[in-house]
């Protein structure tokens, strides 16, 4: 499954559980001239893919079974756990459980459509 496809589902599954959250659009391949752009407009390479507000605050880096985070990508959430933030890197099941273990999901709407 694309990394593409499981963000639609866990912004599916945030939704669906009432989290307050963002995603930060910042993969992609793209233009030299649309990354300067973004670039100049304060987009940082590494940052994490989602941010829930709720409390505690969580930041995600979502991957695809077997990928790792890249450098940046550590870097970035080593600064939010230093921040207060609770951090983490990993599919979208892990992504789930790391969740549950600070905000309770009632189990019987735990699933939701796949894209």
């Amino acid at each position: 499954m694309s990394e593409a496809r499981d963000g639609k589902n866990f912004a599916a599954w945030l939704t669906l559980h009432g989290f307050r959250f963002i995603h930060v659009p910042n993969e992609g391949k793209r233009s030299y001239a649309v990354a300067a752009s973004l670039k100049a407009q304060g987009l940082q390479p590494g940052f994490p893919d989602y941010l829930i507000f709720d409390d505690p605050q969580i930041a995600w880096e979502l991957k695809s079974p077997g990928k790792e985070a890249t450098t940046a990508q550590r870097k970035w959430l080593g600064t939010l756990h230093l921040l207060g933030w609770k951090v983490g890197c990993g599919t979208i099941k892990e992504a789930q459980d790391f969740i549950e273990t600070f905000h309770e999901v009632p189990s019987r709407i735990r699933s939701v459509r796949k894209y």
